[in-house]
């Protein structure tokens, strides 16, 4: 029954008069009050209850404290009960029940509103607790109990996604935990899943993320085209923050096209799945903000002569891989020059496996004023490419189907200039020397990293040529893979490289471990790494010395000559 000072008065005037009282200390005065401020509203005031669960805290009166606020969790979803949960865990803690308070905060953890602004507080406290809990002696310490939310996030963010989905198995606490870190879901990577993904898991890595993902990397997930498309237009649709999609099997094209528009700020698409001109060219259309993508496995034949969008200016990189040919239907060069004509912003292009069409594909990549990384590889030209001087990286091979030097090779190679080039790649290079190919850089000392590999005409003399050259001075990343032409001459020349730092020597037969001893004593030398795979005529001595000395060698054993072995066998004998 209300008292009768306060039948008169409205439930906020009662509730005023009970915060005068409690200021200045007058606790029972307060708490009477407090208690008719609650009964004149009807008992649904969860502001009140607090006010009267703070004035029982004062007076210690833990039991009548608790039940105020298990009535306050006790209400209707719809009101803000954050206050409860964190009451009702403070007054077990006070009283000693540290376990029962930490099953209160983590129950208020997964069934309160997140977007309270009170929320923060509640989820620190669900982690915070558990950490004043006595440890038995003599038992594992459970490391997101004893460290602080800080640490323990900062050590979660260090685990792969595959072993982050691992450890939400390990305990209920664990699994709390780990998914209240948004931040840690924000990258969904099943690329190394090894069994089908269904479309609840992917749910609930969403929900853990909040709808925050910005990355997924999609490999294994159902057959089904239904769930397919159901997985796919649930990420685009509820990921708003979605910038980059991989998918690596998704079956029937149909879920891709139907799906893959949806997310408006997609910028990066990689697909490794079996695709149609027609469907790159609708994907490429209807997906406005795409300035990175990739088709691994594009299926190089069309109807339409003209399947590429007229406006490509938005994409900076462009992967083309693995064309499958259909020789009746199609006209690879011209399809593949209006798609270059109409890419005129490109930064960074890709080409593999353009193979064994009716016209090669183009040489002429001048035009592309915005160029810096090109990769030829695996694909039929008649002549070397012409190059726009802003290229910084730089494959060329294997295999680009030329076989003889002919004049024309030479002009193109004469009428390029990368002074600009710090990265260059040269695989399976047989119509033409490396020398030739050297002489692009017009003696700018701009490269960095060279790799030369199964070069059959790079012979010694070239390769001194190269090595001492201004254009190769500052190399600091050196690779001579497989090649016929290493000798004492060869070796002398690396050993004067100063920056080099790291040096490969893989396949070379020729080497022994007296070249090693002579390049790694050279004075001055900075060598952090030097790989001699398959180098079967080095012995151990010269690996061990080199390790000696800080040298990070790879060379196996397995790589080493058995009869070597046995030798030193025989010698401890």
């Amino acid at each position: 029954m209300v008292h009768p000072d306060y039948q008169r008065l409205t439930p906020e005037a009662a509730q005023a008069r009970g915060q005068m009282h409690f200021s200045v200390h007058q606790y029972d005065l307060a708490l009477e009050a407090f208690s008719a401020a609650f009964e004149l509203s009807g008992g649904k005031s969860i502001g009140i209850l607090d006010n009267r669960v703070a004035t029982y805290e004062k007076l210690a009166h833990w039991t009548a404290a608790y039940q105020d606020a298990s009535l306050m969790m006790s209400l209707k979803p719809d009101d803000p009960r954050h206050k409860g949960y964190l009451r009702a865990g403070k007054i077990l803690c006070r009283t000693g029940k540290q376990n029962s308070a930490a099953r209160i905060y983590g129950y208020g953890v997964d069934h309160a509103n997140q977007r309270d602004p009170q929320y923060p507080i509640l989820r620190s406290m669900a982690n915070r607790v558990p950490r004043t809990l006595a440890i038995p002696k003599g038992k594992l310490v459970d490391p997101f109990v004893v460290l602080p939310i800080e640490l323990g996030s900062m050590v979660a963010e260090l685990i792969s996604f595959n072993t982050l989905v691992l450890c939400l198995r390990v305990s209920k606490r664990w699994n709390r935990f780990l998914s209240s870190l948004s931040h840690l879901w924000r990258d969904l990577n099943l690329s190394a899943a090894r069994r089908t993904v269904g479309e609840k898991f992917v749910m609930s890595c969403i929900r853990r993320s909040r709808g925050t993902l910005t990355r997924a990397s999609l490999q294994f997930l159902t057959d089904d085209e239904d769930s397919l498309k159901a997985i796919l237009s649930r990420i685009a649709l509820r990921c708003k923050n979605l910038n980059h999609l991989e998918i690596r099997d998704a079956g029937s094209n149909l879920g891709i096209i139907d799906t893959i528009p949806m997310a408006q700020n997609l910028n990066t698409l990689i697909l490794h799945s079996t695709m149609r001109f027609e469907v790159s060219s609708m994907l490429l259309r209807n997906c406005p903000n795409l300035v990175h993508v990739e088709f691994h496995k594009l299926q190089c034949f069309s109807r339409h002569p003209d399947p590429w969008p007229k406006n490509l200016e938005r994409i900076r990189k462009l992967d083309l891989r693995q064309c499958l040919v259909n020789l009746e239907l199609t006209s690879h060069a011209l399809i593949l020059q209006r798609l270059l004509d109409r890419t005129s912003n490109l930064r960074e292009l890709t080409l593999v496996g353009w193979r064994n069409v009716p016209a090669t594909i183009s040489n002429d990549y001048s035009k592309l004023d915005q160029l810096e990384s090109l990769s030829i590889v695996d694909c039929d030209v008649n002549n070397f490419p012409l190059l726009p001087p802003t290229i910084r990286y730089l494959k060329i091979g294997p295999d680009l189907g030329l076989r003889t030097q002919t004049p024309a090779i030479l002009a193109n190679i004469m009428a390029n200039d990368l002074s600009q080039l710090e990265s260059l790649v040269l695989k399976e290079i047989f119509f033409v020397g490396l020398v030739d190919i050297l002489s692009m850089l017009r003696n700018s000392s701009s490269l960095k990293i060279l790799h030369i590999s199964r070069c059959l005409k790079a012979t010694n003399v070239d390769l001194v040529q190269i090595l001492t050259s201004d254009s190769t001075k500052n190399v600091i990343d050196l690779a001579l893979v497989d090649t016929l032409g290493i000798d004492d001459e060869v070796i002398r020349a690396i050993s004067d490289m100063r920056h080099l730092q790291f040096l490969d020597l893989s396949g070379n037969l020729t080497l022994d471990g007296v070249g090693v001893k002579q390049l790694i004593s050279k004075s001055g030398t900075i060598l952090n790494k030097l790989r001699l795979k398959g180098c079967k005529n080095v012995g151990h001595d010269a690996v061990d010395r080199a390790r000696q000395i800080g040298i990070d060698v790879d060379f196996e054993a397995a790589d080493w000559d058995y009869r070597h072995k046995d030798r030193f066998r025989r010698r401890r004998c």
